[in-house]
């Protein structure tokens, strides 16, 4: 069974693929987007949000 989801930022679909990792924070897949993974986190605590947001704001000059 293939999950489907909508990205919120753009209302576009996403669909993810194989299951690459899992851990106590959640779980990364693959997505039909080449080199875009999804990470699926098990818990959307307001924490949670307000980190994302806050790493979604300020990107690391290098990525790497």
């Amino acid at each position: 069974m293939m999950t489907i989801l909508t990205r919120s930022s753009d209302r576009q679909t996403v669909s993810l693929g194989n299951k690459i990792a899992s851990s106590g924070e959640g779980e990364v897949w693959e997505t039909n987007f080449s080199g875009i993974l999804a990470k699926i986190y098990h818990d959307s605590t307001p924490e949670r949000i307000a980190k994302l947001k806050a790493m979604l704001a300020n990107p690391p000059v290098d990525p790497m």
